[in-house]
């Protein structure tokens, strides 16, 4: 199990800088209790890549491709010694149409000192990747556990034109829960 306190340091250099974040991935997985264990650090942030570069100043830090499509980020930034992914303005390609998903992190909770993010936006990125089996669960925990469920997220998500039906029709399922 990765410790979380590794990287606080870094989180709390974010924070200094007025620098929104979010934890995401298996991270968040792990938070709601859907895994056992985080892979590597999926951190959102939403400040132009000169402000990120200049917070973590003393990290070494390599840029990373934003990823084929369907990834569209702004840009991808690797901490290796601390085993996180940074990205900055998340994104996905749509058929030609960037789809920017929100940081937004789950409203008042902080996990090991550190905001998480929505499950909602998790939702639609792992449809987006392809990565089904995790869509669904989120999906699952969200309908049975809706103390996390955020009704203005989901609205602001649906009124998207690049989401695809099957996103949709889960984001759709939620609203009526």
């Amino acid at each position: 199990m990765m410790n979380p306190q590794e990287i606080l340091p870094l989180v709390k250099r974010l924070e200094t800088n007025h620098i929104a974040y979010s934890l995401g991935g298996s991270a968040m997985l792990c938070f709601l209790g859907l895994v056992d264990s985080v892979n590597d650090w999926d951190l959102m942030v939403d400040c132009p890549k000169s402000k990120f570069i200049e917070a973590i100043a003393g990290y070494e830090w390599n840029e990373k491709e934003s990823g084929d499509k369907p990834f569209a980020s702004e840009y991808r930034i690797e901490i290796e010694s601390l085993n996180v992914d940074v990205i900055g303005g998340f994104a996905f390609d749509v058929d030609g149409s960037r789809l920017e998903l929100p940081i937004s992190p789950i409203p008042n909770v902080k996990w090991h000192g550190m905001h998480v993010s929505s499950p909602e936006v998790w939702y639609v990125a792992y449809h987006m990747m392809g990565r089904h089996e995790k869509a669904d669960l989120i999906l699952e925990y969200l309908q049975t556990s809706n103390e996390y469920v955020n009704q203005d997220l989901i609205k602001g998500l649906l009124a998207n034109n690049h989401l695809t039906y099957e996103i949709r029709k889960g984001l759709n399922i939620l609203l009526e829960a």
